[in-house]
């Protein structure tokens, strides 16, 4: 982590992840489908239910976008 200039886990994970297309940000979220048997929350997910439909697959954690 340290070698790949993270100071945590959180600014790690979120640095795996594209850039935001409109604001150029890294707090990108992975769409999850599916029902979680525990509560278990993680900031670079964004959790959308059990139906899985022809969504996109990245979500903005600033500005909201929507993006394949």
């Amino acid at each position: 982590m340290a070698d790949e200039g993270s100071t945590s886990l959180v600014d790690f994970r979120f640095a795996r992840h594209p850039k935001c297309p409109r604001c150029r940000v890294s707090r990108t979220k992975k769409a999850v489908y599916g029902h979680l048997s525990e509560p278990l929350r993680v900031p670079w997910l964004d959790y959308r239910g059990c139906v899985r439909t022809d969504q996109h697959a990245w979500t903005c954690g600033v500005c909201g976008l929507q993006w394949w």
